[in-house]
């Protein structure tokens, strides 16, 4: 009985080496085995230019631009999901218009200079990865662009991702009048003239109330995080003061959404939340307003 227990581990041991042997032979006489290579390494999508990692796996956002710069030469374009594009060179700029249409997986775009509508440039953009000249991470997208005098060159885009504000559904006022947003049908000029014309950097409205004898007082937040309030003549809406908030002066409400004004040459890259589009009378966008549920 003592001789049996001790072969027991001692076949255990035999069949398992074998069974590696088997492996590895099987391993190398199989093509498909050898074929396969490592899963490669996923392609950085955040970078310094503020392309989010996270949002590029996020299905509930769409591309709002495309960034690209050339290979061969110094050209950089940025190209907006509306069509609209901008084309540095050594040249000089070039604004244009067309369209931006979804090819698979991929993007074709062309467009015409707006000073020169009989003109055609062409792009179409490609999710392969892209090594730029310059180093560092590579881009996620592959793009080749045509000149209208025939010439084409390569280029690296990285994708900008965000909620979908070009089709946005438009701002209803809430039926809850303590809500400061409620304030943007009723003085809609006066909240973007704050926004455009205080000589603030601002990045969006905050807070909107009434102050003092009719004056509407807009708070505004400018790109390093400084808080302003904008003060307006309840007759003439022009602006009287803008003073500087103090940072324990925090409103109710305040910051929980927010109004943008509308930039025709970037759209706001919105991670989360939900977003709505501000109208005037006469049905022409005047920016966004960013409810900020859940950011």
């Amino acid at each position: 009985m003592k001789r049996a227990l001790v072969l027991v581990p001692v076949l255990l041991l035999a069949a398992a080496c074998e069974r590696e042997a088997v492996s590895e032979a099987a391993t190398a006489n199989d093509p498909v085995a050898l074929a396969t290579p490592a899963p490669a390494g996923p392609v950085a999508a955040g970078d310094a230019d503020g392309h989010d990692a996270d949002a590029a796996n996020d299905a509930s956002l769409t591309v709002l631009r495309f960034d690209c710069r050339g290979q061969e030469t110094a050209w950089r374009l940025r190209l907006g999901a509306d069509g609209r594009g901008r084309l540095r060179e050594d040249a000089g700029t070039t604004e244009l218009a067309g369209e931006l249409k979804q090819t698979g997986s991929g993007h074709a775009w062309r467009a015409a200079p707006l000073d020169a509508p009989g003109e055609s440039f062409a792009a179409l953009l490609t999710p392969l990865a892209c090594f730029p000249p310059e180093g560092g991470n590579a881009k996620p997208y592959t793009a080749a662009l045509s000149w209208p005098d025939g010439r084409r060159e390569d280029g690296c885009c990285s994708a900008v991702r965000g909620l979908d504000v070009h089709h946005a559904p438009d701002f209803h006022a809430p039926e809850d009048s303590a809500d400061w947003s409620a304030w943007i049908p009723r003085r809609l000029a006066g909240i973007e003239h704050c926004a455009l014309d205080a000589g603030v950097d601002v990045r969006a409205v905050v807070h909107v109330r009434e102050g003092a004898a009719g004056r509407l007082v807009v708070r505004l937040r400018d790109s390093d995080g400084g808080r302003y309030d904008c003060l307006l003549d309840p007759a003439g809406g022009d602006i009287e003061a803008v003073t500087a908030v103090a940072a324990a002066d925090v409103l109710r409400g305040e910051g929980r959404s927010e109004w943008l004004p509308a930039d025709p040459d970037r759209a706001p890259a919105l991670q989360c939340g939900h977003v709505f589009a501000t109208r005037d009378g006469d049905g022409e966008l005047r920016g966004w307003l960013h409810r900020r549920d859940g950011c």
